[in-house]
Order: C-alpha cells, then structure tokens, then sequence
C-alpha cells in the first residue's frame, strides 16, 4: 500500500466530519477544484479509505482485509518485473559480448540525435516484411503524430507494424487517438505496465536500440549480427504476447458494451463486494474476476477499478 500523504489525511478526516458528501461539497470544504481533487479522491476510494460514487462518497474503514489481495498483487508485479530485468540484463550482456568479439563494421554508434531520427526514416523506408518497436516511458503525442507519414508509407507497402507502448499511453487523448488511428489503418498497437527496453528492430534483421537505456539521448546502437536481432526479436515476441491489445477506433467490438458476466460482476464490486465474495457468487475463481475486470479497466481506459465503475455508469453499461 502507498504512503498517505498529509492531503490524504485531510480529505479522509474531512468525510468523516462530512459523513456523505458529494465531490463538489468535499471541494468545497477543503477549499480545492473538484477536478484536482477528483484524481486523489479515486486512489483513496482503491485504498478502502473512501466508499461510495461521486455523488455520494463517505469515509470507509481501513483496508486491513485488503491487504492479502494487495500483497499477492505485488508478489505478482515484482515477480514480472524480475523476470523482464532479467531478460534486459541477458540482452546487454549479450550486447557487451558482442561489441568485444565482432568487428566494428558490423555495428554502427549514433550520438546525434537528428542522425537518429534520419537513420529510422530510411530504416523505415527499407523496411520490407515487419517493423516492431518498443517505447518505454510515458507516450510522446507529438513524436508519435511526426512518424505517420513513415507508418501510412510502410503500410501501403505492406509492411507489418506492431508497436509496444507503456500503459500510460491510454491515459493521454491524443496519443490514444494516434494508436486508434495507426490500428484502424492496419497496425497494431499494445501496451505494457513496464516495457523492458526501447527498441526498433526491420525486418528482424537489424535493430536500433540505446546506448544508455537510463538515458536515450546519449546516442543509438545500430546491431545487424544474426544472434543479437534474433534475441531481441525473442524479447519483444515475449512481452508482445502479454501485452493488452488497444482496440482501433473502426474494430468491430471496439465499442460495444459488455458482456451480461462483466456487467454482472462490475455491479457486485460496485455494490462493496470483494474479489473473493464476487467470486463466489458468479462461480469463478478469484483470478478469473481479477482479470476479467483488469480487461475492462483497459478497455475503458480507466486508470482504477473506481474510475473504472465511474465510466461504466456514465456510458450506460449498468442501465
């Protein structure tokens, strides 16, 4: 569980003089936008601490029986992590051993950036099966929007683009837009709590990746030794699998709501059922609820099962 911060503490001491309140009179009273404190409000609502909609928000008991579920979440993000920290530090090795053994010619160093940028538009242009890439970090609008002339070019060429971005990406309209339109246009596009390494590999013969992975702007490596792309092409082939797909904005089901079980389910977690309580009542396992609603929680662009909730009442899904 995070730490509670002093603002934490006085939104939580505030409802309990409140009682139930909406969001506007807790602004209100805390002298704060509704919309700043919106975001805040939606954490504490995942951490026990405050119950109830946005029309109607109380304080709630500390979430000591949470913790069990929390801490198995954890175990499971830590334990994902490690194993991609592992795969990463396979690929640098891999890297080192072969700036050491193989010859200069069969790598190239990139330290200016505009040389970057010149080396994936004719990289792009060469392209003639595949382009994959992975971009760490939260999404860049603008970069994202600067390469859909090389994308619309590769795909009218039939070349196959498949794009890995950090979860965030969902998070940001005019990125999300971007990866809608690149899908609709014949790409695709997943995302990934923590993508191990940025990287563009054409072909599956040559890849561009950082020079300092803690510091992009430091320059490019430019790789075209069979074992070394084969690797990477091994590691985005990996996360790619677990990765959440971003529906394009023309797919069929792109829009549509949903199915009477996750409807059912979203409406006993939103009446106070637990994971576990939900479970039972559906006849699932607790893992199957805990991914059912992490796939909705995306595909609503939802940051948290709360504004998860939020967003399927306000759409309709729960009429």
């Amino acid at each position: 569980m995070e730490e509670l911060t002093t603002e934490d503490l006085e939104i939580y001491r505030a409802l309990l003089t409140l009682r139930v309140t909406p969001l506007e009179q807790l602004a209100k009273t805390l002298d704060r936008d509704p919309e700043e404190l919106r975001g805040r409000v939606v954490e504490l609502h995942d951490l026990g601490l405050v119950l109830g909609g946005l029309d109607d928000l109380r304080p709630g008991p500390p979430p000591v029986r949470l913790l069990a579920s929390v801490a198995d979440e954890r175990a499971r993000i830590l334990e994902e992590s490690e194993r991609l920290r592992h795969d990463h530090e396979r690929i640098q090795q891999l890297t080192e051993e072969f700036l050491a053994a193989q010859d200069r010619e069969s790598v190239a160093v990139y330290t200016s950036i505009e040389v970057i940028r010149e080396r994936l538009a004719v990289l792009a242009a060469q392209a003639r099966t595949e382009c994959l890439s992975i971009t760490p970090g939260r999404a860049d609008a603008e970069s994202m929007e600067a390469s859909r002339p090389l994308n619309e070019d590769a795909l009218s060429r039939g070349v196959a683009l498949k794009c890995l971005y950090e979860s965030s990406v969902r998070n940001d309209r005019a990125a999300l837009g971007y990866a809608q339109w690149l899908g609709s246009a014949g790409g695709e596009v997943r995302t990934v709590p923590v993508p191990p390494v940025q990287l563009v590999l054409v072909d599956r013969t040559v890849a561009l990746v950082p020079l300092d992975p803690e510091d992009p702007s430091r320059g490019a490596l430019e790789v075209r030794t069979p074992g070394l792309v084969a690797a990477l092409g091994a590691l985005f082939d990996q996360v790619w699998r677990t990765a959440a797909p971003i529906e394009p904005l023309d797919a069929p089901g792109a829009d549509a709501g949903p199915s009477d079980q996750e409807r059912e389910l979203i409406r006993l977690l939103a009446s106070g059922h637990t994971d576990e309580s939900a479970a039972r009542r559906m006849d699932l396992s607790v893992r199957t609820v805990r991914r059912i609603m992490a796939e909705v929680t995306q595909r609503l662009g939802a940051r948290s099962r709360f504004e998860a909730g939020a967003l399927a009442q306000r759409q309709g899904w729960l009429d």
